[in-house]
């Protein structure tokens, strides 16, 4: 294997690895997202169950 070749594997390497961390922040983002919308909804509820229930 030549010099050129080792190089050119570890950049191959360096770019997947960019890739899957990009990939895994995207889906951490949808995950946080999707917890946000979640809370946002249960606030909604009680908050709509105690209006109901104070009147």
């Amino acid at each position: 294997m030549t010099l050129r070749e080792i190089v050119d594997d570890v950049e191959l390497q360096r770019v997947t690895v960019l890739k899957n961390n990009a990939k895994r922040a995207n889906q951490q983002l949808k995950d946080a997202r999707a917890r946000l919308k979640m809370a946002k909804a249960k606030q909604a509820m009680l908050k709509a169950r105690f209006t109901t229930s104070r009147d």
